[in-house]
């Protein structure tokens, strides 16, 4: 209970001090708290505005408008088309928002294509969440971010996972079989289907003869096979080519490849009569450990340029190839002198089968003993000369000899 006053004088009011932690005094350099939470707003790299709806007419944005080469005082008061690549992006971002809210939903995000003011197209994602006012959407407030570097990113991860894919299967095919005809053909199919090309052809070097064997090809008429079956391809060639394989060039041109006049002219005469071009084909030389194996040609019959992707792929690919072509020969070779072997040991058994039938069949008497005088082998006639069998003779050879050299 407070303590009342002395009887006949008034109670006089004081004031006191209170020292609450929970109170703190704003420091003085702090700035309204608009200013405070405009600055903090505008030190967001993505674009945020609010809007009024129906009209979807910007009332404010932040300063990050001007990433996109535009002043916010610039866009207040207009409609948000201008944002938008074109028309139908910024009504089909209008009827998404207006689907969502019949379903009751007060946010949207969506990607869409923006327009700087420069004219430049970016891909970006654009969110809104609805304000409500007395149970009413009056605004929304909208974030536009800018995804262009995060989609070319998703884009080259994709392509890298499309390379090493495509380099995966090479290597299957390549795989299941060391016969080189069967690792040529599945090879190439695989190429063709990767490429989406309807023509190809792989040529095997032949080095000491200095040519270009075609061996597996497909989409040419046999006019053409016929034709282009056997190519010369020069020493200086050869040498240009290894040198080029050795500073990792292995994506050439015909010029390149057929220095020699009329071979060149002969190609190119029989690629123009099955309606090819060299301006639509590239051959790509197969080279593994400085050793050239050959050459694989690919081509469009409609005009087709090759992406920087499609040349790397196509050279890892090239490589993968030739690698292949050479456990190819490693193997026949060495089935080859495998085969060599066998044939020699199964010499070396029948002369020694010879050998043993003709000593058996000696009519002289025949031993083989060791320096000790160990009886190895006798022959019939030996046994015959001194009447004993032979599992007799082994058991006993060794004195019962000695002492018939004795006497």
């Amino acid at each position: 209970m407070a303590d009342k006053a002395p009887k006949g004088k008034k109670q006089v009011p004081s004031t006191a001090s209170v020292n609450d932690a929970t109170v703190r005094k704003k420091p003085p350099e702090l700035k309204s708290s608009h200013e405070y939470f405009q600055n903090l707003i505008d030190a967001v790299p993505d674009i945020i505005f609010s809007v009024k709806l129906p009209e979807r007419v910007i009332e404010w944005t932040n300063a990050s408008i001007r990433s996109i080469g535009y002043e916010p005082d610039e866009c207040i008061g207009r409609t948000t088309e201008f944002l938008y690549r074109d028309r139908d992006e910024f009504l089909a971002f209008g009827k998404k928002m207006e689907e969502a809210m019949a379903m009751g939903k007060d946010k949207i995000s969506s990607e869409r294509k923006f327009r700087r003011k420069n004219g430049e197209i970016f891909l970006a994602e654009v969110s809104a969440a609805c304000l409500k006012k007395k149970g009413k959407i009056t605004h929304d407030i909208g974030l536009i971010r800018d995804i262009t570097e995060r989609k070319r990113a998703e884009e080259q991860i994709a392509q890298r996972n499309l390379e090493l894919a495509a380099l995966n299967d090479i290597a299957t095919v390549t795989a299941q079989s060391l016969d080189l005809d069967g690792i040529l053909n599945a090879a190439l199919d695989k190429v063709l289907e990767l490429m989406r090309l309807p023509v190809g052809g792989i040529y095997l070097a032949d080095r000491e003869r200095r040519k270009l064997n075609l061996v597996v090809y497909r989409g040419v008429s046999p006019e053409f096979v016929h034709t282009t079956q056997s190519l010369k391809v020069g020493k200086k060639t050869l040498e240009a080519v290894a040198a080029g394989g050795k500073l990792g060039k292995f994506l050439l041109s015909l010029e390149a490849v057929f220095k020699e006049r009329a071979e060149l002219k002969r190609l190119t005469s029989a690629m123009k009569k099955e309606g090819l071009s060299s301006d639509f084909s590239i051959p790509v030389l197969l080279q593994a450990k400085e050793e050239i194996l050959g050459l694989m040609t690919l081509s469009s019959k409609v005009p087709r340029k090759f992406s920087e992707t499609e040349l790397r792929l196509l050279t890892a690919i090239g490589q993968q190839i030739a690698v292949a072509i050479q456990n190819a020969r490693l193997y026949e070779k060495s089935q080859q002198e495998l085969g060599r072997r066998r044939q020699s040991e199964e010499a070396l058994r029948v002369s020694e089968e010879n050998f043993r039938s003709s000593v058996d069949n000696s009519p002289f008497g025949i031993r083989i003993a060791t320096a000790e005088g160990e009886t190895l082998y006798v022959n019939r006639a030996f046994l015959d000369i001194y009447f004993y069998s032979t599992r007799h003779w082994r058991s006993r050879a060794a004195h019962f000899f000695w002492h018939h050299q004795q006497c």
